[in-house]
Protein backbone atom coordinates (compact mmCIF):
# COMPACT_ATOMS: atom_id res chain seq x y z
CA UNK A 1 0.00 0.00 0.00
CA UNK A 2 1.50 3.51 -1.04
CA UNK A 3 -0.11 7.04 -0.61
CA UNK A 4 1.90 9.94 -2.26
CA UNK A 5 2.81 12.12 0.20
CA UNK A 6 2.37 9.12 3.36
CA UNK A 7 6.01 7.82 4.97
CA UNK A 8 5.58 3.93 4.77
CA UNK A 9 6.26 4.36 8.46
CA UNK A 10 3.13 6.48 9.26
CA UNK A 11 0.66 4.28 7.08
CA UNK A 12 2.86 0.74 9.19
CA UNK A 13 1.98 2.49 12.59
CA UNK A 14 -2.09 3.01 11.80
CA UNK A 15 -3.43 1.39 8.43
CA UNK A 16 -6.35 3.29 8.77
CA UNK A 17 -6.08 6.36 7.94
CA UNK A 18 -9.56 7.48 8.92
CA UNK A 19 -8.84 9.84 12.12
CA UNK A 20 -12.01 8.80 13.08
CA UNK A 21 -12.47 5.08 14.46
CA UNK A 22 -16.32 4.88 14.67
CA UNK A 23 -17.43 5.66 11.09
CA UNK A 24 -21.04 5.94 12.84
CA UNK A 25 -20.98 7.82 15.53
CA UNK A 26 -24.30 8.67 17.16
CA UNK A 27 -25.61 12.18 16.71
CA UNK A 28 -25.01 14.16 20.32
CA UNK A 29 -28.12 14.65 21.59
CA UNK A 30 -29.24 18.49 21.16
CA UNK A 31 -28.99 21.10 24.17
CA UNK A 32 -31.82 22.52 26.08
CA UNK A 33 -32.83 25.69 25.05
CA UNK A 34 -30.91 28.58 27.06
CA UNK A 35 -32.33 31.68 28.90
CA UNK A 36 -29.48 33.29 27.05
CA UNK A 37 -31.32 35.34 24.33
CA UNK A 38 -34.45 35.79 27.25
CA UNK A 39 -35.97 39.05 26.31
CA UNK A 40 -34.05 40.34 24.12
CA UNK A 41 -35.04 41.94 20.82
CA UNK A 42 -33.42 40.98 17.65
CA UNK A 43 -33.55 42.04 14.28
CA UNK A 44 -33.14 38.75 12.07
CA UNK A 45 -32.71 39.50 8.28
CA UNK A 46 -33.87 37.51 5.48
CA UNK A 47 -36.07 35.77 8.32
CA UNK A 48 -38.33 34.73 5.05
CA UNK A 49 -36.64 31.71 4.36
CA UNK A 50 -33.57 29.53 4.40
CA UNK A 51 -30.85 30.36 7.05
CA UNK A 52 -32.48 33.67 8.00
CA UNK A 53 -35.97 31.84 8.58
CA UNK A 54 -34.63 29.25 10.96
CA UNK A 55 -32.49 31.68 12.44
CA UNK A 56 -35.99 33.56 13.62
CA UNK A 57 -37.22 29.89 15.04
CA UNK A 58 -33.57 29.47 16.66
CA UNK A 59 -33.79 32.55 18.39
CA UNK A 60 -37.72 32.46 18.92
CA UNK A 61 -36.92 29.15 20.94
CA UNK A 62 -34.22 30.75 23.13
CA UNK A 63 -36.48 33.37 24.81
CA UNK A 64 -35.67 36.05 21.96
CA UNK A 65 -38.00 38.59 20.81
CA UNK A 66 -38.16 38.52 17.50
CA UNK A 67 -38.44 41.41 14.61
CA UNK A 68 -38.33 39.91 11.61
CA UNK A 69 -37.25 41.35 8.09
CA UNK A 70 -37.26 39.85 4.46
CA UNK A 71 -38.90 40.89 1.27
CA UNK A 72 -41.48 38.66 0.95
CA UNK A 73 -44.65 39.65 2.79
CA UNK A 74 -46.77 36.50 2.56
CA UNK A 75 -43.82 34.18 3.95
CA UNK A 76 -43.68 37.16 7.16
CA UNK A 77 -47.25 36.73 7.21
CA UNK A 78 -46.53 33.43 8.05
CA UNK A 79 -44.15 33.63 10.62
CA UNK A 80 -46.66 34.84 13.57
CA UNK A 81 -47.51 31.06 13.70
CA UNK A 82 -44.79 29.41 13.48
CA UNK A 83 -42.84 31.57 16.06
CA UNK A 84 -45.96 32.38 18.79
CA UNK A 85 -45.86 34.79 21.69
CA UNK A 86 -41.98 35.31 20.32
CA UNK A 87 -42.90 37.32 17.31
CA UNK A 88 -42.65 40.97 17.87
CA UNK A 89 -42.81 42.61 14.29
CA UNK A 90 -42.54 41.78 10.55
CA UNK A 91 -40.72 43.98 8.45
CA UNK A 92 -40.91 43.81 4.68
CA UNK A 93 -37.96 45.51 3.34
CA UNK A 94 -35.13 45.34 0.67
CA UNK A 95 -32.03 46.20 2.49
CA UNK A 96 -29.93 47.31 -0.09
CA UNK A 97 -32.14 49.76 -0.76
CA UNK A 98 -31.07 53.62 0.06
CA UNK A 99 -32.90 54.03 3.55
CA UNK A 100 -34.21 50.64 4.37
CA UNK A 101 -31.58 49.76 7.14
CA UNK A 102 -32.92 52.75 8.58
CA UNK A 103 -36.59 52.56 8.91
CA UNK A 104 -36.23 48.53 9.99
CA UNK A 105 -34.15 49.97 13.09
CA UNK A 106 -36.60 52.74 13.34
CA UNK A 107 -39.51 50.58 13.39
CA UNK A 108 -38.28 47.53 14.89
CA UNK A 109 -35.86 48.80 17.49
CA UNK A 110 -36.66 52.18 18.72
CA UNK A 111 -39.95 52.77 20.76
CA UNK A 112 -42.20 55.54 19.59
CA UNK A 113 -41.90 58.64 21.47
CA UNK A 114 -44.67 58.62 24.24
CA UNK A 115 -47.25 60.89 23.90
CA UNK A 116 -46.61 63.97 25.89
CA UNK A 117 -50.29 64.50 27.74
CA UNK A 118 -52.20 61.12 26.20
CA UNK A 119 -55.32 62.10 28.42
CA UNK A 120 -54.91 66.04 29.09
CA UNK A 121 -57.18 66.48 32.53
CA UNK A 122 -59.72 69.51 31.53
CA UNK A 123 -60.29 70.15 35.29
CA UNK A 124 -56.62 71.25 35.29
CA UNK A 125 -55.05 74.62 35.80
CA UNK A 126 -53.11 76.01 32.97
CA UNK A 127 -50.14 76.72 34.83
CA UNK A 128 -48.60 80.35 35.10
CA UNK A 129 -49.24 82.72 32.01
CA UNK A 130 -45.57 82.85 30.79
CA UNK A 131 -46.79 86.46 29.43
CA UNK A 132 -47.86 87.79 32.78
CA UNK A 133 -45.25 89.61 34.65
Amino acid sequence: LALPGFPRAILARNPNPNPNPNPNPRPKPRPKPSTMLSGKACIITGATSGIGRATARLFAAEGARVVAVGRNQSALDELPGELGEAFVLGICADLTEAGEPERVVREGVVPPSPDPDPDPDPDASPGPDPDAG
